[in-house]
């Protein structure tokens, strides 16, 4: 019985327009290897912004400089590179992290650095997310305390009626 060879993946050809395929593929191929946009951006000497708008849409065209490194990147050629290089970032959240909650904290960072220009703003976003977090653990506490209080058998006690 022969075994068969894995068949090679297809080599993506990029001409410099993002299609919908092309954007599909970079932002699949940035979370595969746990890159923030931050980090991709260094990488490709751009800002982190341009990398967004690259995966996200709202720019159509790149030029002649980054088409062959995009090439490169989509179709895995930079993954080693990229990982050895960047192996530090790729560990910046718990790897436990959800990608929502991984996502969110991205989207945090990469908003308070557009607050750059207006600090009031920036502080207030930070003030506001302390806060959320400082509630959510309470009620983590609460919880906790709650679910000690509890017997470890049957459901969990509730009032009992009273006769009348």
């Amino acid at each position: 019985m022969s075994m068969k060879e894995p068949t090679p993946r297809r080599r993506v050809k990029f001409t410099g327009t993002f299609t919908e395929e092309i954007r599909r593929l970079i932002k699949k191929k940035r979370e595969e290897l746990g890159l923030t946009y931050l980090t991709i951006a260094q990488f490709f000497k751009i800002n982190w912004s341009t990398f967004r708008k690259w995966e996200n849409g709202e720019t159509i065209n790149c030029g002649l400089r980054h088409r062959p490194l995009i090439e490169a990147f989509i179709n895995g050629d930079l993954d080693t590179e990229l990982q050895s290089l960047y192996a530090s970032s790729s560990n910046k959240y718990p790897n436990t992290s959800s990608s929502k909650v991984y996502q969110a904290m991205e989207r945090v960072a990469n908003t308070y650095t557009l607050c750059s220009q207006n600090p009031a703003i920036g502080e207030n976003m930070l003030t506001k997310i302390e806060q959320i977090a400082m509630d959510t653990l309470k009620h983590l506490v609460i919880a906790s305390r709650n679910r000690q209080r509890q017997p470890n058998y049957g459901a969990p006690k509730g009032r009992k009626p009273r006769g009348r």
